[in-house]
């Protein structure tokens, strides 16, 4: 399993183009398949997705990526994006995103809530850095 490694030039990576086919699945309200522009990330599709659910954990997120080395799953923690400021992850075609399911987590559901809630703050000021 990869680590994620947040760098500011992973946030200017992506170009506008097709709309990318990702699916979003595990601890998020609506889980399913979804198109979104190029130049959205990880969080995009977490938000569009109605956000994480209650026994779901934004700081377990997989990202499963094909690549020619073959299949990479990289783990990112979304909670440490969105809290600390950082990068999106960006997001490449027939990505799939799977929330963890946890039934005991460190973080109460008023903090899973409030994660929901900084996460449209969150998309907003990253459009508005662009």
């Amino acid at each position: 399993m990869l680590k994620f490694i947040l760098l500011g030039a992973l946030a200017a990576s992506s170009l506008c183009g097709d709309p990318l086919k990702i699916g979003i699945y595990g601890g998020v309200f609506e889980p399913g398949q979804y198109e979104i522009p190029s130049d959205e990330g990880l969080l995009r599709g977490i938000y569009l997705a109605g956000g994480i659910r209650g026994d779901g954990c934004p700081e377990h997120i997989y990202l499963r990526r094909n690549t020619e080395e073959g299949v990479k799953m990289i783990s990112v923690d979304a909670w440490k994006i969105v809290f600390e400021d950082k990068p999106d992850v960006p997001l490449q075609d027939k990505d799939l995103i799977l929330a963890q399911f946890h039934m005991i987590s460190h973080l109460s559901f008023e903090e899973i809530k409030q994660f929901n809630q900084q996460l449209p703050i969150y998309l907003e000021k990253q459009k508005k850095e662009e």
